[in-house]
């Protein structure tokens, strides 16, 4: 087991999705795997979360998929599409 040095942070995965959905073209995708395992991912996966939540729902549609069967905090995925 190889313990990770780098992990990405809440304030500028935040700041990078906000830029990435600025550049989506109409029907484009952004997609996340969020791994809540690791110290910090939980309150990461948090985070966006709750910034997906402020999206206007008329102009993105978003998505989680979850795999509710694993265990010991499985990762899941977030799609976040642009409305064409």
């Amino acid at each position: 087991h190889q313990t990770k040095e780098l992990i990405t942070q809440p304030e500028t995965t935040l700041q990078a999705l906000k830029q990435s959905i600025d550049l989506l073209a109409p029907g484009g995708i952004v997609t996340l795997v969020m791994y809540v395992g690791h110290p910090g991912g939980a309150e990461e996966a948090q985070a966006v979360l709750a910034w997906s939540k402020t999206l206007d729902i008329s102009r993105f549609s978003i998505g989680r998929y979850d795999s509710p069967y694993q265990q010991n905090h499985p990762p899941f995925g977030l799609k976040i599409q642009l409305q064409s």
